[in-house]
């Protein structure tokens, strides 16, 4: 699951990755180890990081504000930014 928070607005969306509990380390939010399953999740992840960012600077350019809904709406190509 990923979650995006803006001002304590919340939005959850799946990332549709897997990985077992044992195999998530929740401080840093990636995958332990260096197996190769863990260095494609957490490159995956960083993936997603990046385009969130990206589609958040591009709201705050257009609109001068972002939400955490129309972020993971854009993320999904569910609304398109010019």
């Amino acid at each position: 699951m990923g979650r995006i928070t803006i001002d304590g607005e919340r939005s959850k969306f799946s990332t549709k990755l897997e990985i077992t509990p044992s195999g998530w380390d929740n401080k840093t939010g990636k995958a332990k180890g260096n197996s190769v399953n863990a260095a494609n999740i957490n490159c995956m992840l960083n993936n997603i990081r990046g385009k969130v960012t990206l589609h958040y600077n591009r709201l705050m350019d257009i609109n001068g504000y972002a939400n955490p809904d129309t972020l993971k709406n854009a993320l999904f190509g569910e609304c398109i930014i010019t």
